[in-house]
């Protein structure tokens, strides 16, 4: 159960670098802000839906 609470952490890890890559595209490339908080979201969206159907627990960090 250690395993996967490490996975699940590091799920949100990784969504927490895509957030800050795309906040780095939208102020050097010119994407649109709208569309990375629509992709953030959804990972996060993601990362607590796995959390709720392999853990029970729909929160994106797990004390270990």
């Amino acid at each position: 159960m250690t395993y996967l609470k490490i996975f699940a952490n590091i799920l949100t890890i990784a969504a927490s670098l895509f957030l800050l890559v795309g906040l780095w595209f939208v102020f050097t490339r010119g994407q649109s802000l709208a569309d990375l908080i629509a992709q953030v979201a959804f990972f996060y969206v993601a990362i607590a839906a796995f959390n709720k159907v392999v853990l029970g627990l729909p929160t994106l960090w797990h004390k270990l």
